[in-house]
């Protein structure tokens, strides 16, 4: 086991929420790649149930 990998990192960039409406092509499908493994990870339907959930801890 010495010397080898034992797993592979791929680096994430982060994306501006704005991509959605204001970028280039590439710009708008790395930002709705992002948003379905946001929503894939959270277990959620969708990005309004994740709001919502968010929503209901917040202490106003």
């Amino acid at each position: 086991m010495k010397g080898e990998f034992i797993c592979k990192a791929n680096r994430i960039t982060e994306t501006h929420p704005l991509a959605s409406q204001m970028g280039d092509i590439k710009d708008i499908e790395d930002y709705k790649q992002k948003i379905e493994i946001f929503v894939t990870k959270s277990g959620a339907e969708n990005v309004a149930d994740i709001a919502k959930s968010r929503a209901e801890k917040c202490i106003w």
